[in-house]
């Protein structure tokens, strides 16, 4: 009896959309079967699938199934290695030859459906097998820049070009043929049932002071789902982050060596702005921002306090005598009813300061219903009687110095990258003639007067990261005070309708700190507000 070879089939596809397409893998494995049938002393053995492996990208020590058959070659366990075409093998010609060539001097064949056997019985035949993988790997290379070119020409023209479809959004099919497939090109615009959602989210965090965990557990206490799915912190996070709430879809933003992890923001990519995906304004958007890296950082600003606690003064209170935050605290109160003797408990909520353990204090220890009382009563009556005139002219004063100044710097460094970058190209179009000896520079020194003009440029466009990142705060305190410029007239009635959250936020954008003694209340407001008061009393007594 004739013992027959035993034959491994190697199939793969380089990418995960063409995994389940007729025209890949089940056409190689229908190939492959049909070649061994064909080949009567061939037996298939194994069969090896790679699903979106890319040949080119991925190296050989990372491609699990290319382990297995070296060690599987070295072990004897087979005799054929059968692929449709060589360069499902791989397409790195500094690798795909010498796996080959591994395979051969371990006694194995390697066949191609399409190009027959590979040898290496002389030097032509080395020198061919690394012609073919040399001429896939130029093949790839090409691909890969014309599908670079094309997705990158369909983000400049803001067509969907793959990727999660955001929350609050859906896709629509335009009447643009795509330029690579047959299909019509897909752009993306607003889920109106989604869409009051997404706003909310925004809402509860601007208004509230929400984060995303608790914005989560408010979706789903409500019974408002995510597509069918529970609401989790880390997807309401993302969904804030995200710009398309303000027209810019974003791409090219997850880090190359790990896609699950986000670049910062500054570095992310985004199609031109569209005004029809627009969930919120850019600068409610940026404050939003605000919100969410101080809580990251647990930095307060003046547009976020702490939540968890059900006091008023909650993360904005102090002890006058230790400068310490005050914390959220309560006592136990007996009753005893003098009719039946019947015993009631109740909580009694006050402001506590911790450190009076170390540093004895006049006063440990503040009702929460007196000073909350006494606190409210001064910040109406300031709100009824604040300059409002003054107010403007403080805000303008703000605006001019923390955003238009450093605006104004930022055009002064763009104007100065616009020369240097002429310079730049000056020096490019320089070497070509120092090469042909019509220049008075050597190519060295070019190439490092090249080099400097470069750092220089990225060190300028360094500077307007960090300053546009300087004005993203700035804009978002702009916005606050735009807004209570807009909102002064009905301030007081907003907030006796308000719930104790959206009080707390209203509050944080007024006042900075209110400082406990026993007593007294000092409450320092922020400067713009402060600088508009008409008395420069901010001293509450509390009897």
């Amino acid at each position: 009896m004739v013992t027959k070879k035993r034959v491994w089939a190697l199939y793969r596809v380089s990418t995960r959309g063409q995994v389940n397409t007729d025209d890949d893998i089940p056409m190689q494995k229908n190939a492959c079967k049909a070649f061994i049938q064909n080949n009567q002393d061939w037996q298939l053995d194994r069969e090896l699938y790679e699903r979106g492996i890319s040949g080119w990208k991925k190296t050989t020590d990372k491609r699990d199934e290319l382990l297995t058959i070296k060690k599987a070659a070295e072990n004897n366990q087979f005799d054929i290695l059968l692929v449709f075409m060589f360069d499902r093998i791989g397409r790195r010609d500094d690798e795909s030859p010498l796996v080959v060539q591994f395979l051969i001097e371990n006694g194995v064949e390697v066949w191609s459906v399409k190009e027959g056997q590979a040898k290496l019985e002389d030097h032509n035949d080395k020198l061919f097998n690394y012609l073919r993988f040399w001429q896939s790997s130029g093949e790839s290379l090409k691909t890969s820049i014309r599908v670079k070119e094309v997705l990158q020409q369909l983000n400049e023209q803001g067509y969907y070009t793959g990727g999660n479809i955001p929350y609050g959004y859906e896709l629509y099919e335009t009447d643009v043929p795509h330029p690579k497939k047959d299909k019509m090109l897909k752009r993306l615009r607003r889920n109106p049932e989604e869409t009051a959602v997404h706003y909310e989210m925004f809402s509860l965090v601007l208004n509230k002071g929400y984060g995303a965990s608790r914005i989560a557990q408010y979706f789903n206490e409500r019974g408002i789902l995510n597509r069918g799915k529970v609401w989790r912190h880390n997807t309401i996070s993302r969904i804030l982050r995200n710009p398309i709430a303000i027209g810019l879809k974003r791409y090219d933003y997850a880090k190359k060596d790990d896609y699950r992890k986000i670049n910062k923001m500054g570095d992310w990519k985004t199609q031109p702005k569209d005004e029809t995906l627009i969930v919120i304004n850019e600068n409610d958007f940026l404050k939003v921002q605000e919100i969410l890296d101080s809580r990251r950082t647990n930095n307060r600003s003046s547009t976020t306090v702490p939540v968890k606690s059900r006091l008023l003064l909650a993360g904005i209170a102090k002890c006058g005598y230790c400068g310490c935050n005050l914390k959220s605290d309560w006592s136990e109160k007996k009753y005893v009813r003098k009719t039946d003797g019947k015993v009631t408990k109740s909580k009694q909520y006050r402001y506590s300061c911790h450190n009076a353990k170390n540093t004895p204090h006049p006063k440990r220890h503040y009702g929460a219903k007196l000073y909350e009382k006494q606190f409210e009563e001064y910040v109406i009556d300031f709100m009824s009687n604040l300059d409002f005139n003054q107010f403007k002219k403080e805000a303008d004063s703000f605006k001019h110095k923390h955003i238009d100044e450093k605006q104004e710097k930022i055009n002064r460094i763009e104007k100065e990258i616009d020369k240097k970058q002429i310079q730049l190209d000056k020096l490019n179009d320089e070497v070509a003639k120092s090469l042909m000896g019509e220049s008075k520079f050597t190519p060295e020194q070019l190439s490092g007067a090249i080099s400097k003009t470069e750092n220089d440029i990225e060190e300028l466009k360094g500077s307007i990261k960090l300053i546009e990142k300087d004005m993203s705060s700035s804009l978002a305190k702009m916005s606050d005070i735009e807004e209570f410029k807009k909102d002064n007239e009905n301030w007081i009635d907003r907030y006796k309708q308000a719930d104790i959250d959206a009080k707390k936020m209203m509050i944080s954008k007024l006042v900075k700190n209110v400082i406990f003694k026993d007593g007294e209340l000092q409450i320092d407001f922020h400067y713009t507000v402060e600088k508009s008061m008409i008395t420069s009393d901010n001293f509450k007594v509390v009897k």
